[in-house]
């Protein structure tokens, strides 16, 4: 068993204008980790461990007047942003069999997510005129971008399963899959374009729930000093949503990479073929406001789309030295 812990103190002035405000941050982050072989090849183990990200301001806010800073607080926007606080739980198994040919490892996690900081667009109607002035300043503005609010608390569990097995003195075979399922709790607050501002039980965003390998790899002494090799392996990347709203999604990828090469001295030489299958999904979605339709507010919902690769093969020479 071990134990560990650290100490923190986080002290930020934020300054909006003649008005400044001083906070800071305590924190206490202790770790305790415990395994137990219950055989020589077998071992369990098990964690607890404490997080945090400290305190942030939102120097916009600073100079609203009291009464407006409660209203900006009902949606959740505050002159400080709550510190984030995390505590993960993990139980596990690392086990080797047949003279450690085999590998089989395993844990399980959970994690006690509070107080999720998100930088984020907000617009208020302060004087109660039915729209949001985007040129108000000051003490007056209705209008906020790139402030942090709080979006909630989350809870995150999960699963991990990986394995090798040298089949003979050539062959290895190696593969994993892992489950995640981060989901915020109530109360959650999301931008209130969406036209709702509880977010309880969406997925967190940009995380895939399922992702999975599968790798093949062979080697071989070809003539004396020279080892040539072939290597397969599959990445299945399950779909993340592009937001909190949990409107848009990537979809899946399904991606194969191959290799064959010899390796002689210090000199290999690898002939590649990437993304043999020509998955088209895309590698990253974000929800966000249109500045080119909206420059002023943000208020327009947009996507940012990352294109992925298309196939490519090539040749690669390196050299150890």
């Amino acid at each position: 068993a071990s134990f560990e812990a650290r100490y923190q103190n986080d002290r930020v002035t934020n300054t909006a204008g003649v008005v400044s405000t001083k906070f800071s941050t305590n924190a206490f982050l202790p770790r305790v980790i415990v395994d137990y072989k219950i055989a020589p090849n077998v071992m369990l183990y098990g964690s607890i461990a404490d997080g945090n990200k400290p305190t942030q301001a939102n120097a916009p806010v600073i100079p609203l007047s009291p009464e407006r800073q409660v209203i900006a607080a009902a949606q959740g926007l505050t002159v400080v942003a709550r510190e984030e606080k995390v505590r993960n739980y993990e139980l596990g198994i690392k086990t080797q069999f047949w003279d450690g040919r085999v590998t089989f490892n395993a844990n399980a996690f959970y994690a006690d997510w509070k107080d999720k900081q998100s930088s984020s667009v907000v617009s208020i109607d302060f004087n109660g005129d039915g729209r949001v002035d985007p040129n108000l300043t000051g003490a007056n503005r209705e209008f906020f971008a790139g402030v942090i609010i709080p979006q909630g608390d989350v809870r995150v569990t999960g699963l991990e399963l990986e394995g090798t097995l040298l089949a003979t003195d050539e062959l290895t075979l190696s593969g994993s899959f892992a489950y995640t399922n981060p989901r915020f709790r109530s109360p959650t607050i999301i931008p209130t374009f969406s036209g709702t501002v509880d977010a309880s039980g969406q997925q967190e965003p940009f995380i895939s729930k399922y992702t999975a390998t599968a790798s093949v790899d062979y080697r071989r002494e070809v003539s004396e000093g020279t080892v040539g090799f072939a290597r397969a392996d599959f990445n299945y990347l399950g779909s993340r949503f592009a937001s909190i709203l949990n409107e848009a999604y990537t979809g899946a990828a399904y991606l194969l990479n191959l290799r064959v090469g010899v390796e002689k001295g210090p000199i290999t030489v690898t002939l590649y073929v990437d993304n043999v299958l020509q998955d088209r999904t895309l590698t990253s979605l974000i929800q966000q406001g249109d500045a080119a339709l909206d420059p002023a507010r943000f208020a327009i919902t947009s996507y940012e789309a990352a294109l992925p690769r298309k196939r490519q093969f090539g040749i690669t020479i390196a050299g150890r030295f």
